[in-house]
């Protein structure tokens, strides 16, 4: 009788003490599922008691892949994922730490309740998705190391930068190189399911995350700089419409701090109002010189350096003459204009720049540089904004 006391009061022991309680069970472990538990108690590789994190630790005897699941003690009707979590050991006798989160996130990270993870810490990992051709073992690594958009290196935190054409819908989520052993957007787990985005202008940062520490993934697409652009130039101007022969300009970025280093520098069609839009892949909290050239005008900067709101920026340089920095514009019916003339682009309109367009003008021949107003011949015609222009002592003014 003695004995059936004991181990009746040893069974109301256990079940007092795996109540309620969380178990992991695997492959590892033979899929035991009131083995190997999971505790919220600060002990087990549980960091901080009562957060709703069950932790547990295990040591894998044989290296190699293995599926698990957090599983109510016991209990297989409650288990998480539903379809295998995964590990990858590399050494024999690994230990490894399992966790399962049990709180609910309102944050931009996923899945947003109920997550499995584990600190297996396996190979590379890929940012596999439609940017990529959904390619596993493509170049697309994630970085914990301070590069390509990482912030800081060791922190457990992997990034992946991309630049993406064309907008549009997109999926991707992080996968063990080279298999589709992934963290998706509703579990680190097998058959996971893809995170989705939208991209909404041509060639936008895309930054890819997975936190290794939580098993939890996050994309942001960040939009890129949009410069909508009004710019004429003098020589191609019909004065009787304010159109202009659309022609290609270069606008560069530059830095709004002395020595104004050259960030970036893109090309862009103008139309025929003089209307062109471009894309800049940078930060858009800073303001920016913009600096705007074409094959035979003056260089011409804007009136200050600008700041992009909301990544967008609508910048005017044929309303005032102020729209340049210095006051550099040529005004021509009621537009202000780039100053034409500069055909061997020194930054001076002088007699220098005659020369190219008269060896064409006498040789009959064309260059594109010296057709100064436009029209497709390299004449006469030409001359008299050079002419103009060197009168007045046009040159670039620059901070």
């Amino acid at each position: 009788m003695k004995k059936l006391f004991t181990l009746f009061t040893f069974l109301l022991f256990s079940i007092a003490v795996h109540a309620q309680a969380w178990a992991v069970a695997g492959g590892f472990n033979g899929w035991n599922n009131a083995l190997d538990g999971l505790y919220d108690d600060g002990t087990h590789g549980d960091v901080t008691a009562g957060d709703n994190i069950v932790t547990g630790q295990v040591t894998v005897a044989t290296a190699g892949r293995y599926e698990w699941k957090a599983v109510l003690w016991g209990n297989w009707s409650t288990a998480y994922p539903a379809d295998n979590s995964w590990i990858y050991t590399t050494v024999p006798n690994q230990v490894v730490t399992f966790t399962f989160n049990t709180n609910t996130y309102t944050d931009n990270w996923f899945p947003l309740t109920n997550i499995v993870n584990a600190n297996d810490n396996p190979g590379p990992v890929v940012a596999a998705g439609t940017h990529q051709g959904w390619n596993n073992a493509g170049t697309e690594v994630m970085h914990d190391d301070g590069l390509d958009g990482d912030l800081a290196a060791g922190d457990g935190i992997y990034t992946w930068h991309a630049i993406l054409a064309a907008p549009g819908n997109y999926g991707w989520k992080p996968v063990y190189s080279g298999t589709w052993d992934a963290w998706g957007s509703d579990n680190r787990k097998m058959y996971s399911a893809d995170q989705n985005y939208t991209t909404t202008d041509p060639n936008q940062n895309v930054y890819f995350y997975l936190n290794n520490n939580t098993g939890r993934i996050a994309v942001s697409a960040q939009p890129a700089l949009r410069l909508n652009l009004t710019v004429l130039i003098q020589g191609y101007l019909n004065l009787s419409n304010s159109k202009i022969t659309p022609d290609t300009v270069s606008v560069e970025l530059h830095n709004s701090v002395s020595p104004y280093a050259l960030i970036d520098s893109k090309q862009v069609l103008l139309d025929s109002s003089g209307n062109g839009t471009l894309y800049f892949n940078h930060p858009n909290d800073v303001p920016y010189w913009l600096v705007v050239k074409f094959r035979n005008c003056v260089e011409t900067w804007s009136w200050a350096a600008v700041t992009f709101t909301g990544s967008v920026l609508n910048y005017d340089f044929t309303w005032t003459q102020g729209a340049a920095y210095g006051n550099n514009l040529a005004l021509a019916g009621d537009k202000w204009c780039l100053f034409s003339g500069d055909v061997n682009q020194d930054g001076f309109i002088t007699g220098d720049d005659f020369a190219g367009v008269d060896n064409d003008a006498s040789n009959f021949d064309y260059h594109a540089v010296n057709d100064v107003n436009g029209d497709g011949f390299v004449t006469g015609d030409d001359f008299m904004f050079i002419d103009n222009n060197a009168a007045l002592f046009v040159e670039r003014i620059v901070p």
